[in-house]
């Protein structure tokens, strides 16, 4: 059995601050695909965020998504028939 207290106490000693309590999942989507793509479809980023109870995730999510490369991290996602 571990000893919880003493893991715990552990990892105070090592971290200022632990994560905080919600975590944050966005799914974006855009019709932009890649000039190498013949098939229709859209690209699609998703982006997980760590964040204080009651701070507002569209905020935190327009810093997070505001300096990545679309281009560069997009997936290509096919449209089925």
């Amino acid at each position: 059995m571990h000893d919880l207290d003493k893991l715990r106490a552990d990892a105070e000693e090592l971290v200022e601050e632990w994560l905080p309590r919600e975590a944050v999942h966005a799914r974006l989507a855009s019709r932009w695909t890649p000039e190498d793509i013949a098939e229709f479809g859209h690209t699609v980023v998703e982006v997980k965020w760590f964040q204080a109870a009651g701070q507002d995730p569209f905020a935190d999510l327009a810093t997070i998504v505001r300096p990545l490369d679309w281009a560069l991290l997009a997936r290509f996602v096919p449209f089925e028939d």
